[in-house]
């Protein structure tokens, strides 16, 4: 087994933050497929109660690690991952924060693209860490993990033609909304960023370990 040891079962325990951020992510998703502005709060307050858990997880895993006398793996390599895990999952989070901060009530039909794109980024990322116990599937991990970077290096360009089309001119453009529609993508792009060093710190461990 990859990472189980005495006093925590680092596997399970990286496990549980992931499958909190997926539902987390999972419900924004499903929220911006099906834009209503009123559920929006909602939405924030839940996604926020499973931040919250992985903060606390982390916290917790900190702790045990400082008191197991010979872990599994580098501890910087059990810390950075735990870091990268809870990073991702703040930057998620965020996404909903900023909608219902400034009062989103609608969303551009290319919002859901992004939403989209990000949601597969995000399913694979899980779905990959899943596979990590595999020792035999050295190579299959790999092809995982450089399909997810494959995923991620278009996204830039996507992002950006997003924003360009919001400040597009239209006599009927609303500055409010149009930040808001900006604020979002931003907060997609800071939580894509975070997806890319959590795949980096995979890779490292990958690496290293298999």
């Amino acid at each position: 087994m990859l990472i189980k040891y005495k006093t925590i079962d680092y596997y399970q325990c990286f496990q549980d933050m992931f499958e909190r951020l997926l539902e987390n992510e999972r419900l924004i998703y499903e929220f911006l497929l099906n834009f209503d502005g009123v559920q929006i709060k909602e939405v924030q307050e839940v996604g926020q109660k499973m931040y919250l858990k992985n903060q606390e997880a982390y916290l917790a895993l900190l702790k045990d690690l400082d008191n197991d006398f010979i872990p599994p793996m580098d501890r910087e390599d059990i810390h950075d991952l735990a870091h990268r895990i809870l990073g991702l999952h703040q930057a998620i989070q965020a996404i909903s924060s900023q909608v219902y901060m400034y009062r989103v009530k609608d969303m551009p039909r290319a919002s859901t693209s992004l939403a989209r794109e990000s949601h597969q980024i995000i399913q694979d990322l899980v779905g990959t860490f899943k596979k990590f116990q595999d020792f035999g599937r050295n190579d299959y991990l790999k092809e995982r993990i450089g399909k997810i970077y494959s995923q991620l290096d278009p996204w830039e360009d996507r992002y950006i033609h997003f924003i360009h089309q919001q400040f597009s001119f239209r006599e009927d453009l609303d500055p409010r909304k149009v930040f808001g529609w900006v604020e979002f993508a931003r907060a997609y792009k800071k939580a894509i960023d975070k997806a890319k060093d959590l795949v980096f710190i995979m890779e490292r461990i990958l690496l290293k370990y298999h």
